[in-house]
């Protein structure tokens, strides 16, 4: 495998083996079926997919881990690009070539994941603030702000890092109605922290 922290997430874990477990993901016998001690379906599920298609081999691990690290770099220069212009690929260059980034546990999937689904919502937040901050807008940035927390906790930090970004770069609005939806994607962000926080 990749690292001895590995053995207890492929090695020793009989949940991601067997494709009928796959229903105990959203369950309470979660952490029952995949011996696991936090709540990470996501990463789990793509445990188990990588399991069924490449088995023990690390090589697929690796391959999954690398391709999740260039989609995170591209991500990084598309959405850093209106604040830094072409600076912002030089940034995602050295995020995707920095060493301490390149492929070694499985666990660090979990964060490969949470990076993803944060640059997504960021974008998308962006994107919903040119917009006005429309429903559909709100309902996204929360599907992925969710996919993120069922990957890693330490997601739950994104509402303050877009509330943050608002704020530095003026994006708060000034009339009522758009600042009546720019609220309800906070409240839905807050729902969607409690929800989490209740399973």
């Amino acid at each position: 495998l990749l690292s001895m922290g590995d053995v207890p997430h492929a090695l020793s874990n009989p949940g991601i083996r067997e494709g009928r477990n796959l229903l105990g993901l959203f369950s309470p016998s979660y952490a029952r079926i995949f011996w696991e001690g936090s709540y990470h379906p996501i990463a789990t599920l793509l445990y188990a997919v990588n399991h069924a298609l490449f088995g023990l081999d690390p090589r697929g691990f690796r391959i999954l881990q690398i391709v999740l690290l260039w989609i995170i770099s591209i991500l990084i220069g598309i959405n850093g690009r209106r604040q830094l212009g072409a600076w912002a690929w030089l940034a995602a260059i050295l995020y995707a070539l920095h060493p301490s980034l390149q492929p070694s546990l499985m666990l660090a999937v979990r964060d490969q994941l949470v990076a993803l689904f944060c640059l997504l919502a960021w974008g998308a937040h962006r994107r919903s603030a040119d917009g006005g901050y429309p429903v559909k807008g709100t309902i996204g940035l929360s599907l992925l702000f969710a996919l993120a927390l069922l990957s890693k906790e330490t997601a739950a930090v994104l509402p303050l890092l877009l509330l943050g970004t608002d704020f530095s770069l003026g994006l708060i609005p000034k009339d009522r109605a758009r600042l009546r939806r720019w609220s309800a994607v906070y409240i839905a962000l807050g729902s969607v922290l409690l929800l989490y926080l209740g399973l």
